[in-house]
Order: C-alpha cells, then sequence, then structure tokens
C-alpha cells in the first residue's frame, strides 16, 4: 500500500509539472547558450562541436550576443569550437527535447522538466531505499520542494543537478552505502567542479571507516577517480586540466581571488546570501552540523571542513556575482542547502517537533521566497538589489558594502566589461557609491557633494 508521504510527493511534482509547463521560456540566464547548444549540436550532427548550421540556429534563439561572450565556446587546438561546461548535463537534457519536439512544445522548457525529473527522483529514492520512518519522508518533503532549489527549477544550469546528487550522497553515506555514495558526489562534480572537494571528503570518510573496520577500499578509489572525466575531456579538447585554466581577466581562476569576505557573503550578504532565502533551513541544518563537530563528532567534523573547501574554491573564480534564479541566493551557496536537509532530517526529532519544525519551514519560507515568485523567478533580478537589501541601503547605507562586483552590478543594472563606479540613488539623492579613482571628482559633481577621503585606485565605498 501506498504510503501518505508517497502520495504527496506524486501531488507535488504533478503541480509543479503544470506550473513549468506553463512558465515564462523567453528568459536568458546562466550558462543556457551551452546547454542548449549541445543539444542543438547533437540534434544537428550528432556531436559537440558548434558547426556554422549550429551557430545561425542559437543565433536565431538567442541572438548574437551570447555567442560572441568567449566564456561559452573555445576554440580547440584540434579544431572546432566546443563547449567550456561538460556534456553529461545536457546528455540529460537531450531526451526531453526530443519529446519536448515531438510534441510541438517550447524546447526550452527542457530545463525545467529535466529539474523537476533530478531532484523528485531523488527524493523519490531517497524515501524508497533510505527512509522508512514516515515522519522524516514528510520532513524530507518539506525541506526540499520548500527550500530555494524550487526557484532554480526553471533556471537553464546544471545548479539542480549538483545538488540532488549531493542529497543522494550524504544519504547514501549515512546509510553506510560510502561506496556509491562517493560516486554519487563524483558524478556531482562534473558540472562544477568544485564540487570535487564534497567528493573528497565523503572519500576521505569512507576510507577512515574502511580502516578502522579493516576492509579494503579499492572500490572507493573507484567511485572517487569519476572526478577526473571532465579533465579527462578538457585534455583531449582544449589540451588542458580545465577550460576555466585558459580564461583571464573577468573569468580567470586564481587563488588571489579568495577572501573571508566572500565565503560570509555565501551566507549573509543582503543580495546573495543563502539565509535570507531559506532562513531557518540554513540556521537548523547547518547550525547542526557545526555544532556537532564541535562536539568532536569526526564526521560532521569532516562534513563541515569539506564545505569550508568547496566554497574557497568557489571562491577562485573572478566572476563572483554570477547570475542566480531571481534575486539570490548565489549559486555558489546552494551545495550548503543538502548539508542543512540531510542534517534536519537525520536528527532524532520527536513526533511534535518533527511538525512543528515542518509548519515554521512553510511559513518562514512562504515569505522568503516571495520576493522570488517561488516557481516563477524573474532572472533579470539578479541585476537588482534584493528587497532586503534596498532596505538597508535607504536607511543605514554606510552599513552595507558588499564585493565591489555586487554592488556595482546591481546598481548599474547591468554587467560592465571591466571595473565600473556605480552610485545607489534613494529617491533622487545620491545615498551610497562605489567610486573609482577615475570617477571621483564627476561622481562629486554630480551627486553635489564634498568627499575629503580619497580613493584607492580599484576603487571605494562612499556614503553621501
Amino acid at each position: 500500500m501506498m504510503r501518505n508521504s508517497f502520495i504527496a510527493l506524486i501531488t507535488i511534482v504533478f503541480v509543479l509539472f503544470v506550473c513549468l509547463l506553463n512558465a515564462p521560456i523567453n528568459q536568458n540566464g546562466g550558462d543556457i547558450l551551452e546547454y542548449y547548444g549541445i543539444t542543438q549540436s547533437l540534434m544537428s550532427h550528432g556531436g559537440i562541436d558548434l558547426n556554422v548550421a549550429d551557430r545561425h540556429e542559437l543565433s536565431r534563439e538567442f541572438g548574437t550576443g551570447l555567442l560572441e561572450d568567449p566564456q561559452y565556446y573555445l576554440s580547440s587546438p584540434n579544431g572546432g569550437e566546443y563547449p567550456v561546461h561538460f556534456i553529461a548535463y545536457s546528455l540529460l537534457l537531450f531526451p526531453v527535447r526530443l519529446v519536448l519536439s515531438a510534441f510541438g512544445l517550447p524546447l526550452r522548457l527542457m530545463f525545467g522538466f529535466t529539474n523537476l525529473m533530478l531532484l523528485s527522483g531523488v527524493v523519490w529514492f531517497i524515501m524508497r531505499h533510505i527512509l522508512h520512518d514516515e515522519r522524516k519522508r514528510w520532513l524530507l518533503l518539506v525541506l526540499v520542494f520548500a527550500s530555494p532549489l524550487i526557484t532554480f527549477l526553471m533556471w537553464p544550469g546544471a545548479d539542480i543537478y549538483g545538488v540532488s546528487l549531493i542529497l543522494l550522497a550524504l544519504f547514501l553515506l549515512a546509510a553506510k552505502h560510502d561506496d556509491t555514495a562517493v560516486m554519487a558526489a563524483a558524478l556531482a562534480s562534473w558540472q562544477s567542479q568544485p564540487l570535487t572537494m564534497v567528493a573528497a571528503g565523503f572519500a576521505l570518510i569512507a576510507v577512515i571507516d574502511r580502516i578502522q573496520t579493516k576492509r579494503h577500499f579499492w572500490d572507493i578509489a573507484l567511485g572517487s577517480s569519476f572526478v577526473l572525466v571532465p579533465t579527462l575531456y578538457s585534455l583531449a579538447i582544449f589540451n588542458a586540466t580545465s577550460p576555466w585554466l585558459l580564461f583571464e581577466g573577468k573569468h580567470e581562476v586564481t587563488i588571489l581571488n579568495i577572501t573571508a569576505q566572500k565565503g560570509i557573503e555565501l551566507l549573509l550578504d543582503l543580495n546573495i546570501g543563502l539565509i535570507w532565502y531559506a532562513p531557518l533551513i540554513s540556521l537548523a541544518g547547518l547550525g547542526m552540523v557545526v555544532y556537532s563537530a564541535a562536539k568532536k563528532q569526526w564526521r560532521m567534523g569532516v562534513l563541515l571542513l569539506t564545505m569550508i573547501a568547496t566554497a574557497l574554491v568557489y571562491e577562485t573564480n573572478s566572476n563572483w556575482h554570477n547570475g542566480t534564479a531571481g534575486y539570490g541566493p548565489s549559486r555558489y551557496a546552494l551545495f550548503m542547502l543538502p548539508f542543512a536537509i540531510w542534517a534536519l532530517v537525520s536528527y532524532p526529532f520527536s513526533t511534535k517537533i518533527i511538525i512543528g519544525l515542518a509548519l515554521l519551514i512553510v511559513g518562514t519560507q512562504a515569505i522568503a521566497l516571495y520576493p522570488n515568485r517561488y516557481v516563477y523567478p524573474r532572472f533579470a533580478n539578479t541585476l537588482e538589489h534584493s528587497p532586503q537589501a534596498r532596505f538597508v541601503l535607504d536607511r543605514w547605507p554606510g552599513v552595507y558594502n558588499p564585493t565591489p562586483e555586487i554592488f556595482v552590478e546591481r546598481t548599474l543594472h547591468a554587467e560592465p566589461d571591466r571595473a565600473s563606479s556605480a552610485v545607489y540613488m534613494k529617491d533622487i539623492s545620491c545615498a551610497k557609491g562605489f567610486i573609482l579613482q577615475t570617477d571621483w571628482e564627476r561622481t562629486q559633481r554630480i551627486c553635489n557633494s564634498v568627499i575629503s577621503t580619497s580613493p584607492e585606485i580599484s576603487g571605494s565605498y562612499v556614503t553621501f
């Protein structure tokens, strides 16, 4: 007999399917050009390289601007143009595209439908094979489908792919299926290389367990080796271990980009911080991981270090403010959600606490996700200050000093190609600015203010 939680899952998936079927599909975001482009190439000539016909089709679909952006396709030394991102996610999109094409439906729907199948499939597997407590199944449903993950269902990128596999890997690891857990984490890293830190952390836990129980760990090594597949792809196509190492400027990857401030921003920034879009989930879930690590539970300690290491690798990206589904959270912060969800589901709460927690999460998430319009986020809002950021900037502008890229792009409502100044206006008055030295005098004239402090060459924050 089917449990009520499975009926609820089927109902949720059906409702989300209907919502996605009627979703606005004319928004560009993420790396849509690549992921859509790979399916186009597979459809046109069975390859992944970009030919003339593919270029024509992509120009018709997206305009010429995206095609001219060098971050999506690179020329191979062996000839041809190839996508920068790995092809696994697009291979999942491809059969969905074929079905949509057969029914005459808009092809961009393949992102939402594929993401929904990935996320709901993982939730079903966990409920069916790992969670046997009906209460915990209900809590899992609430935590997943009331979280910011639903705003990323429409997002044309592999973020749901990665998050879903990390969630699966965490539950497999806790259930002592450490070999498949490591493999799932390795597969998650295929579309986002910083997630190799997650696979490494899970492998470390598995190896320590195997050593303590005097068992071999060759299967752990085999599962871990799957992280190398994108590297082999990149070596074969670009003669480099990662295509990101070939970039300079805005898309350059370097450890010099790492700062403590960015790590804090992933959680607390008024625009991109996870806490504003999943307040109770992130506070309670991640708090439990930190608390358990502090109590010298070594597995939790390794998981905490894994999260920190993953965040640090994400920080190496020069394109820190990299677009998101709605106002936020940052795509670089999403990997923390599976850890929070797993920690809350795994804790032995009483029935009353589970019910109360579920109700609180539904209530807080209804408020937190309202500005992002739930399943229908407006991707252009990634270039707008969030309601909480505007609230602070309008009243206490000197308090909010994020990484300049965040402030400048959301104030200018654009992604400038080079370092730029930006002034946040309250009504018709200047409230706060990030000003380059070359724009100092002009800004004083425009804002009718005299600022005595001389700016740094790279720019400084000013409150008017």
